[in-house]
């Protein structure tokens, strides 16, 4: 008798194995799922999160404990990962601000200067914001309370 072949639900939704990427990893190296930069459409990809929310992360749990997928830093994250070097956060340097305010508006870096990639500051300006220490994701997610209780037990025993 032959067998029944059964589609995911990622595939029945019309969805493809790029977009799941793009939500674990954040970018499509090809571009044709939700696109990336300027150009993400945002809306899907926040659709598409809530569909898969609860599957993908608790497999990327279960092979990744004390981090979170892509889709989770962007549309859940409470607040950025603290800087633990004792210097200010570059989002409240003033210095900063001003710099950004002089480059022109078509600037990559001036369009997305408060952006973050996994909870840390995706454009960096300076020397010292290439060198600064920030809490790893399992010290972030413990201070929240955000780690499931099997985390809980296989990170911090």
């Amino acid at each position: 008798m032959p067998r029944v072949r059964r589609r995911s639900k990622l595939r029945r939704a019309g969805y493809n194995e790029h977009h799941r990427g793009q939500l674990l990893h954040g970018s499509d190296v090809f571009g044709d799922a939700f696109g990336n930069g300027d150009d993400m459409d945002v809306e899907a990809f926040k659709a598409a999160w809530e569909l898969f929310r609860d599957r993908l992360l608790s497999e990327w749990i279960a092979a990744n404990p004390g981090t979170r997928p892509a889709a989770w830093w962007i549309l859940e994250a409470p607040e950025p990962r603290r800087r633990i070097d004792g210097i200010q956060h570059p989002f409240a340097d003033r210095i900063r601000r001003q710099r950004v305010e002089a480059m022109p508006a078509h600037y990559f870096a001036r369009r997305h200067v408060n952006d973050l990639y996994f909870g840390l500051p995706r454009v960096i300006f300076t020397r010292g914001e290439s060198t600064a220490k920030y809490e790893t994701e399992a010290a972030y997610l413990h201070r929240l309370g955000l780690l499931t209780d099997a985390e809980r037990a296989e990170l911090f025993p």
